[in-house]
């Protein structure tokens, strides 16, 4: 899971990279009253944070603490990537907008969503935290590293 969040976030990480290097002047303000961007982006960069967590969070709740750790990581897995699908697609798009108006408000939202994509890394701690896993699946999985799906 942790090559995959790295795969992701540096991915993103090199678009955003190409591009900014790619552009010509940076635009500061909207001159373009016309801008259309300017409205869709923010827009975007919100449903990509907040859907990403809402539905992340509902797949969570969906998984039933009963199940076997491995199921219950793999279910924990799936709610992650969606939840990074989400993020680096707002990102994506708001890298998209840059590319064709070099204003740099659309850097700054592509920039704040892979911060916050690369502070999702999946770490041992966090996983725990975030499935509150029973005492007995938290020593198993703080054992044993091929837990993981």
């Amino acid at each position: 899971m942790t090559v995959l969040h790295a795969v992701l976030t540096t991915g993103v990480f090199i678009v955003l990279v190409a591009v900014y290097a790619g552009s010509d002047a940076l635009v500061i303000g909207f001159q373009d009253t016309e801008d259309i961007y300017r409205i869709i982006i923010p827009l975007v960069a919100m449903i990509g944070y907040f859907g990403g967590n809402l539905i992340f969070k509902k797949q969570l709740d969906a998984i039933d603490p009963k199940a076997s750790l491995k199921s219950i990581l793999s279910r924990y897995f799936s709610a992650s990537i969606v939840k990074y699908a989400f993020i680096e697609g707002a990102a994506i798009i708001s890298i998209i907008a840059f590319s064709r108006i070099n204003n740099v408000f659309y850097l700054v939202i592509s920039v704040l969503l892979l911060l916050y994509l690369w502070s999702q890394r999946p770490t041992k701690k966090k996983v725990m935290s975030d499935l509150k896993l029973n005492r007995d699946y938290e020593e198993l999985f703080m054992k044993d590293e091929e837990t993981l799906p």
